[in-house]
């Protein structure tokens, strides 16, 4: 049978997890608040800025007030007070402002790669262990035992896969068929600035319905221009 996992069981846990990523700093973030131990494992060498950019909507925002860490995620996002849908020629399709919640009100435009080093900027020194590319996890004794390529091994009551689409985690544990079938269709999000002053946004839908135009373009207000965004 399996039991929920309450947030006093979380306390003195030794957790692994698999993958520096936004993913799994901030649940490194999270879990050491709770009173875990955590390692966090990322098979990267160094961290580099990859990636395009993402909006943090004000319910993130306002998670990340409550851990502490809003003002380290501020300082290298921008604010946005609303965003519009265009069509491919610049024609409006919609307007409206961010869903608040709690006591945010705007979306945070970010690099992808800015974001990460904040939130790994706000973990504890040594938590992060870069180079370590799990090889295969195994059950010994009711703990996880974890082998990574450089020949390191680690134990952990917990593993939290935040490895990303070719996680290693999902396929010893669950499956190697990925997570998305051959007939499925991806959402592409592009966002070209096209402009100094504006920054414009096209998606590509995968659709050739007259009621899904298959190019639109979103712009976002804010206060300064920044780096291309997308919204997870």
């Amino acid at each position: 049978m399996i039991h929920a996992m309450k947030s006093e069981d979380i306390k003195n846990l030794n957790i692994a997890i698999i993958g520096a990523g936004y993913g799994g700093a901030a649940a490194a973030k999270a879990l050491s608040l709770l009173g875990a131990n955590v390692n966090v494992y990322e098979q990267a060498s160094q961290m580099r800025e990859v990636g395009a950019g993402i909006g943090l909507r004000p319910a993130t925002m306002d998670r990340f007030s409550t851990w502490g860490i809003f003002d380290a995620i501020a300082k290298v996002s921008s604010p946005s007070d609303y965003f519009e849908i265009l069509t491919a020629t610049g024609e409006p399709i919609m307007k409206d402002t961010w869903p608040e919640f709690g006591g945010q009100a705007h979306t945070y435009l970010i690099h992808r790669g800015d974001f990460i080093e904040a939130l790994l900027g706000v973990l504890p020194e040594g938590m992060v262990h870069l180079g370590h590319k799990l090889e295969s996890i195994e059950e010994r004794d009711g703990r996880s035992v974890l082998s990574f390529t450089n020949g390191n091994i680690a134990e952990a009551d917990l593993v939290v896969g935040a490895d990303g689409i070719k996680s290693v985690v999902r396929e010893q544990l669950f499956s190697d068929k990925g997570p998305c079938s051959p007939e499925s269709t991806p959402t592409v999000w592009s966002f070209p600035p096209t402009t100094p002053t504006d920054w414009w946004s096209t998606t590509t839908c995968g659709c050739t319905s007259a009621r899904a135009p298959r190019s639109i373009c979103c712009r976002f207000a804010t206060g300064t221009r920044c780096p291309s965004t997308s919204l997870p």
